[in-house]
């Protein structure tokens, strides 16, 4: 985003969307005046709190705003599109505009989002690869986004204008930008995330329930294993009905990985040396990369 924007709109100011415009804050001469939607719930608490300048009617974005960012939970992305695809049909505006979601599973929004494209609105998918365990915009934190991997997904409509557009401003909130087809990205984000919230879920979940008395002796090792556990529901049922074929795969296939694995006896000698050194160069690797990016 080179050019000054004339506005943008947060739809959904919660840990996501707080935390991108706490980045904005930063150079509001940049990016103008940051409204949030009358029908958001969050909108109201988020303009007390001083997040956003005002609120706005869908029918009143035209004019006002030439990027808006939906960051509401996955199943209310394509009605929110659908209305901000309306707006502007009744409204044209005189600017293209465009319009990013964040959520964490991409094939159906980038398939919906495709149909939703015109010469006028653009939509892009794309997925910032942060967060905590916690939500809601008191949590909201600056520079969320640094050095953490942010994927576009394209659609057959997408332009080289909109897509080189979203990867100026996910260079301005620091994230490191990746692009991939929305299936990929999909496998990708259930290996390292989705089913990762459900290990966590099945380990607490098998504990309190068989060893309750134990959790008195956990320590922060157990914390940090368990974290997720602590996350929002409301975001994990929506990914997990949203990507669960690609999840269900992966289980399966970590089933039987774990089956292979059962017999502490039989593990080899150097199983746990091995994968620490795996580990470290993956996260040397990871340190190098974020480095390069600073």
């Amino acid at each position: 985003m080179k050019q000054k924007s004339a506005g943008i709109a947060v739809i959904g100011v919660g840990l996501i969307g707080g935390s991108i415009i706490r980045d904005l804050q930063k150079n509001s001469n940049r990016f103008g005046n940051i409204y949030g939607i009358v029908d958001d719930p969050s909108a109201s608490y988020a303009k007390n709190r001083g997040f956003i300048h005002d609120t706005l009617t869908y029918n009143q974005l035209p004019g006002k705003v030439d990027f808006i960012i939906i960051s509401s939970p996955i199943f209310t992305i394509a009605e929110i599109s659908q209305k901000i695809h309306n707006a502007f049909e009744n409204k044209p505006s005189n600017k293209k505009i465009t319009i990013i979601d964040v959520a964490s599973v991409k094939s159906s929004i980038a398939s919906t989002f495709e149909n939703l494209t015109t010469s006028q609105l653009e939509f892009i998918a794309t997925h910032p690869m942060a967060g905590t365990e916690f939500s809601g915009l008191d949590h909201a934190r600056l520079g969320m986004f640094k050095g953490k991997p942010w994927i576009i997904s394209r659609h057959k409509k997408n332009t080289d204008e909109g897509i080189s557009q979203v990867k100026s401003f996910i260079h301005f909130l620091g994230g490191r930008l990746k692009e991939l087809d929305a299936e990929k990205h999909d496998t990708y984000a259930a290996a390292v995330s989705h089913t990762t919230i459900l290990l966590s879920n099945y380990i607490f979940d098998f504990l309190s329930d068989r060893y309750p008395e134990a959790l008195d002796l956990a320590g922060s090792g157990f914390d940090s294993t368990t974290r997720l556990a602590s996350g929002n529901p409301e975001l994990h049922n929506s990914i997990m009905h949203s990507n669960t074929k690609t999840i269900n795969k992966i289980l399966s296939e970590f089933k039987v990985f774990l089956e292979l694995k059962s017999s502490v006896d039989e593990l080899p000698v150097d199983y746990f040396s091995s994968n620490k050194e795996k580990r470290d160069r993956w996260l040397s690797k990871k340190t190098i990369v974020q480095d390069k990016d600073k």
